[in-house]
């Protein structure tokens, strides 16, 4: 019997998910051919496709007119260097700025659809049975029922292959509609499907809201709950034979009557040892150019928190596999996939197992393998133990802090002392070891104070890590919506979310400046009148106030200016003032290849042949110590303090660089020459200044 086992859209696309490679694995060792799809990212690859959107520009006229249309131009060149390595800092914002605005326009076109990179979201509720089956009929709605009806290519292997099993995999809510979506389509187009299951961590969790009339039976013909691979292999061979399934633990499916059979819920006392076969998934497909696979080293959990709801569906008592087994797989994964970055999921991954998997890496001389995980605070994390997960490969490590209050702790369940929280994020900052918090507030009885002192301790955490101090700098600075010179409210349009660079590229990207310096191009002047508009550039022209806009689809920025100060024709652009002309020019409207163009370097500038002024895009921020200043059009940052801000306000009216420093000598200051150059180069390569050419 031919079988195929689908994880459904609604997930995040940036890797794969672990449940079907591991029942793949064990149904192949048990001589049970399966087939298994990640339809989500193949969703998500069609979704952010040229064809998609010229299909919704076909069916919505308006479309064409939205000055983000041009973003569709350059899809496949964004995903390209989102999965690149080698791709620039400028090119990953460029490139997630696309995406962005397709997902923008098609929440215009598919009323009240949202799709991001951790979930996806209609119109319709997915906690809301009635509002589910409308979602699978709501074609204006749901952009799944066309694309599983003419562009799914695992629905038609599904046809080609006559498959006659399909299990579905479904680990969180947002997956449902999608999920059903396809089940329906099934159904209706593949005749050879015996029969459609369901399963997975979060079916298992809603499977008692499903009664004898649910309308879901209308595409679904079972669902497999708890851990599948003993209970799916019994189920295949009873479908493939007789199809008695009294006996199968677990099993809530319609019998010939189409009454209700609920199996006996039995818990799983094994664990599946086998290494993942990842074998039917694209891994060039996924959203990232540094793949992490997922794997295990044990089931089910130690200690059940009070509000956790993931352990409840695993099923069966605590279980795991020796260190030696788990570094085993971890090798025969590398070695057939060419990967070396995991992500370990276990509910429960206890210390003592992470310093035997660490030692063993380090024995066995995978150096180039690295990992990270989630685990509890715990007594054992000590700094000698931090030193070997480090050196072992250990990354990243993700506590569920949850309160750092211990009284709320008790009542969590946690089993955690609080004694034991600070330390052990010490210990991992010191071996090099990245520190990832979980918290929440509102816990039941919990006070306002509590809820305080929780966020403190988190925020001091931060702060003891200079890198994380730059980065929460920066986060902090960059909560400023896009404000350019011109009033959005003149021109008909609705513009959409901007979406921020990744802070972690910014804080690189400064640091790699310095060799640079001396190559950067920091103003224009041309020879010639008549230049080209850039290719990425869309403009707008309002005929009622004489405005013109213009879009930077790569940088995301805006600019207007009347539009008597522009001749605009067959993509050629003339100026009425040289100042537009420059500031084009700076902000990447203009094609320079073909014209005449003059370059100003840093020499140049400290020679004092050319004027600084303060860009118009900034806004200041003040920490506890520092002034931050933030360029909206580019996002970029300059940290100084306020002598810096007050030395910088002095080119609000354009100076040469040899005035300002006759200004300062006059007003007393007795600064050196080469901070005052490092603070003019560093406010030049964040745009906070610009030149006056």
């Amino acid at each position: 019997m031919k079988s195929m086992l689908i994880f459904p859209p609604g997930w995040d696309p940036r890797g794969p998910y672990l449940s079907l490679p591991v029942l793949k694995a064990y149904l192949q060792q048990n001589n049970q051919e399966v087939l298994i799809r990640d339809e989500n990212v193949e969703f998500y690859d069609f979704f952010f496709s040229e064809q998609f959107f010229k299909r919704m520009s076909r069916e919505t006229s308006t479309l064409k007119k939205s000055i983000y249309f041009n973003s569709t131009l350059h899809i496949q060149e964004a995903k390209d260097v989102i999965r690149s390595k080698d791709s620039k800092s400028w090119q990953r914002k460029f490139a997630w700025n696309v995406l962005s605005n397709l997902n923008y326009l098609a929440g215009k076109v598919y009323k009240g659809f949202e799709i991001d990179f951790n979930s996806m979201h209609f119109k319709y509720s997915h906690d809301s049975t009635s509002e589910i089956m409308r979602a699978l009929s709501d074609r204006a709605a749901n952009p799944l029922i066309e694309y599983f009806e003419k562009d799914c290519s695992t629905i038609e292997e599904i046809k080609n292959q006559e498959i006659e099993y399909i299990g579905f995999s479904v680990t969180g809510n947002t997956q449902l509609i999608p999920t059903l979506t396809m089940c329906k389509a099934i159904k209706e187009l593949c005749p050879s499907v015996k029969h459609i299951q369901l399963g997975g961590n979060f079916i298992t969790r809603i499977s008692s809201l499903i009664g004898n009339l649910h309308p879901f039976w209308n595409y679904i013909d079972s669902m497999l709950l708890y851990d599948g691979e003993e209970n799916l292999s019994s189920f295949l061979q009873q479908l493939e034979n007789n199809k008695d399934y009294s006996n199968i633990p677990n099993l809530y499916y319609l019998d010939d009557h189409r009454n209700l059979k609920r199996n006996e819920i039995v818990e799983s006392k094994t664990i599946n040892s086998l290494p993942p076969d990842f074998d039917g998934f694209d891994f060039s497909k996924y959203f990232t150019d540094n793949l992490w696979i997922p794997i295990y080293t044990s089931r089910a959990c130690v200690n059940k928190c009070t509000f956790c709801t993931i352990p409840n569906a695993s099923g069966g008592k605590f279980r795991h596999m020796p260190a030696k087994k788990v570094v085993e797989n971890m090798e025969v994964v590398k070695e057939k996939y060419g990967i070396s970055h995991f992500s370990f999921v276990d509910e429960t991954f206890l210390v003592p197992k992470m310093k035997q998997i660490a030692k063993l890496l380090i024995d066995n001389e995978q150096k180039d393998i690295s990992w990270y995980c989630e685990t509890r605070f715990s007594k054992l994390l000590t700094a000698d133990t931090t030193q070997i997960l480090r050196k072992g490969g250990c990354s990243n490590i993700q506590f569920g802090l949850e309160s750092y209050n211990q009284r709320v702790l008790d009542l969590m369940d946690k089993n955690i002392d609080i004694a034991w929280i600070e330390p052990n994020i010490i210990n991992c900052f010191e071996a090099g070891i990245s520190v990832h918090l979980f918290f929440m507030t509102g816990f039941p009885t919990e006070t306002l104070e509590e809820a305080k002192n929780t966020y403190h301790f988190a925020n001091e955490m931060i702060l003891k890590s200079d890198e994380a101090k730059q980065l929460v700098s920066t986060m902090r600075s960059s909560k400023i919506s896009l404000q350019t010179s011109f009033d959005a409210q003149q021109f008909d349009i609705e513009f959409p979310k901007s979406i921020l660079p990744s802070e972690i590229d910014l804080i690189n990207e400064r640091e790699k400046r310095a060799a640079e310096r001396s190559y950067k191009v920091y103003g224009f002047c041309f020879e010639n009148e008549s230049l080209k508009i850039n290719r990425y550039v869309s403009l707008i022209i309002d005929e009622e106030t004489q405005m013109t806009l213009l879009y930077n689809v790569k940088h995301g920025i805006f600019l207007s200016y009347p539009t008597s100060d522009l001749q605009i024709g067959n993509a050629k652009i003339t100026f009425a003032l040289d100042n537009i002309k420059s500031d084009l020019a700076y902000y990447d409207f203009l094609e320079l290849e073909n014209s005449q163009e003059k370059y100003s370097t840093m020499d140049e500038i400290f020679e004092g042949k050319y004027k600084l002024c303060l860009n118009d895009y900034f806004f200041e921020h003040y920490n506890s110590t520092d002034l931050l200043i933030y360029n909206k059009m580019f996002k970029e940052v300059i940290q100084t303090n306020v002598l810096g801000h007050e030395l910088l306000k002095y080119f609000t009216i354009s100076h040469k660089i040899q005035e300002w420093y006759a200004e300062i000598t006059r007003s007393g200051l007795n600064l050196p020459v080469e901070k005052l150059e490092k603070l003019i180069v560093d406010a030049l390569e964040s745009k906070v200044l610009k030149v006056m050419i």
